[in-house]
């Protein structure tokens, strides 16, 4: 059994209907949902747009996010003195994920 999906994961859609209003996650193919953030008015007691983008990106990016901790803590963890040029490495692949995460450009 796998742990999750591998990534990259995506924003894939954005679905307006009477059930209620979505932004669909899937996988890089768009061959598997992987999640579903719901928005609506801000008096319906469910986020509104703005949050619910916010929501996804962070859904989304969570496969480079947990691919950048695990190089950076292998690299600290590796030996008595960390190979820093492989450890800057991944410190830029964790800012590059987390700015998806955010919905900025790193």
């Amino acid at each position: 059994m796998r742990a999750h999906v591998p990534g990259p994961w995506r924003l894939e859609s954005e679905t307006r209907g009477p059930e209620g209003d979505e932004l669909l996650i899937t996988d890089a193919r768009g061959d598997v949902n992987i999640a579903c953030a719901l928005f609506a008015a801000r008096d319906s007691g469910c986020c509104d747009y703005e949050e619910a983008a916010k929501n996804a990106c962070l859904i989304a990016a969570a496969p480079a996010l947990l691919t950048a901790l695990r190089n950076i803590v292998h690299e600290i963890e590796a030996g008595e003195k960390p190979n820093l040029q492989a450890l800057e490495a991944a410190c830029e692949s964790a800012r590059s994920a987390i700015a998806a995460a955010e919905d900025r450009v790193p």
